[in-house]
């Protein structure tokens, strides 16, 4: 394998001196997919820890079960009215 990348080396440098307009360009694309590859990377981490918070949150849930529906109900109440307070319902217009 790394007779294999050291050959790859090899070969991206003897174009670069045989090429060198092209060498910017290349640069910028190679950093523009390593820049794709760390937000997908990002992506993927981000969702973890939510999908991890939220198995954190069903375990503790479990260990009342008698909460468990008053808490989802203050969940619940608690999320309609932030969400209100951001976008308030209008009254449907009467036809």
């Amino acid at each position: 394998m790394r007779a294999k990348l050291q050959l790859l080396a090899w070969a991206f440098g003897l174009l670069a001196v045989a090429h060198p307009a092209i060498v910017p360009p290349t640069l910028a694309t190679l950093l523009f997919l390593a820049e794709v590859v760390g937000a997908v990377v990002g992506w993927f981490l981000a969702h973890l820890a939510l999908t991890l918070t939220i198995a954190a949150g069903v375990l503790v849930a479990q260990m009342f079960p008698g909460r468990l529906g008053n808490a989802a109900r203050w969940f619940g109440r608690a999320w309609d009215t932030s969400i209100d307070a951001i976008l308030p319902v209008k009254a449907p217009a009467k036809a």
